[in-house]
């Protein structure tokens, strides 16, 4: 898909490098960290005949990869729920997998192999 999309025109494409990492105490005494990162926006061109190509910087945006405190508490059951939902559904789909021939076998059907795959 990355290369489908990079072909088409006007397309812009990001990628997020670590900048910096600081840390540094607080008045409390606590140790605070920081993980900046920075974010290259490139738009693609290509020349009329098709023979050249490439990208241009657009801009950069320079962020901290660490969320607030206020925010982490909001988005953590939220983001655990999310987490429990999409585990369950993974261990369902391993289970019917795992377990569809030899479920066919014991009530005494015959398995269809192409059945089993398109499931």
């Amino acid at each position: 898909m990355a290369r489908k999309g990079r072909s088409m025109p006007n397309t812009r494409l990001a990628r997020v490098i670590k900048h910096a990492t600081i840390s540094h105490k607080t008045k409390d005494g606590e140790k605070k960290f920081y993980k900046y990162r920075m974010a290259i926006v490139y738009q693609t061109w290509r020349s009329p005949d098709g023979k050249r190509y490439g990208a241009k910087t657009i801009y950069r945006d320079y962020f901290n990869a660490i969320l607030p405190d206020k925010f982490f508490e909001w988005y953590k059951p939220i983001r655990d729920k999310y987490a429990e939902i999409v585990k369950q559904m993974i261990t369902d789909e391993l289970y019917k997998e795992r377990y569809k021939k030899k479920i066919a076998k014991i009530v005494g059907e015959e398995v269809d192999e192409e059945k089993i795959k398109g499931n």
